[in-house]
């Protein structure tokens, strides 16, 4: 699978949702609701957050399969294995207790919500592109069109002005993996080469796209 494979009809982008925008005027802080569009995500909120609200914005009530599915089969941000279910679940929980999904029983059967909105302090459009995991299509995207990138402007673009990941662990973690090729693991992605190459220490050139997560790539568990 290529990366043109992102524009396959059955790759759906998330559906628009609301959040709320903080700005800061004179007066003090001033909240607005914002509708974010298909195919964006903003800055300022991970973008599993951002995806999984969409989703449960949409459909009302959805179960933790429909939230699985979604992410894993239709939007193709992770792969279908049992380490991105459990790093679905992580990220459940920690939108749980920040109440921006509220879960409640039905007929003992645990359904979600949307709860609160998320917050930005600004909001700027920023494509999506269906098939890719979204941090590493944009930290290699960020390469290729600098030509080379160090570790510092990296962790500038990715965690200061995407506000994306927070830990430079997880910044290495990606690094890593597309230095060797081998995004999730090489046992759920191989590919013939790497994604990024070291030219310097921490120091990468752009030097093979990504694969979408497709149907190869999905049976490779």
């Amino acid at each position: 699978m290529t990366e043109r494979n992102a524009y396959r009809s059955d790759l759906k982008p998330p559906p628009g949702y609301y959040l709320v925008e903080e700005m800061i005027t004179l007066d003090g802080s001033v909240k607005l609701e914002k509708t974010v569009p298909q195919h964006t995500l903003v800055p300022g909120v991970n973008p599993y957050h951002q995806i999984i609200y969409a989703i449960v914005s949409e459909l009302g009530k959805v179960r933790i399969e429909t939230i699985y599915k979604s992410l894993i089969k239709e939007y193709r941000v992770m792969p279908d294995t049992g380490i991105a279910r459990q790093a679905i679940d992580d990220i459940i929980e920690i939108m749980d207790y920040r109440a921006h999904l509220l879960y409640y029983i039905e007929k003992g059967v645990f359904h979600y919500k949307a709860g609160r909105s998320l917050d930005v302090e600004e909001v700027h459009f920023i494509d999506f592109k269906p098939g890719y995991d979204p941090i590493a299509w944009h930290i290699l995207d960020a390469i290729k069109n600098n030509h080379t990138m160090n570790r510092d402007m990296i962790n500038e673009f990715i965690m200061k002005d995407m506000g994306w990941i927070t830990s430079m662990n997880s910044l290495d973690y990606y690094l890593e993996s597309l230095e060797k090729g081998e995004l999730w693991g090489a046992n759920i992605c191989s590919q013939e080469t790497g994604n990024i190459l070291r030219v310097r220490e921490n120091t990468y050139q752009y030097q093979y796209p990504l694969e979408s997560w497709g149907e190869k790539t999905l049976s490779n568990k």
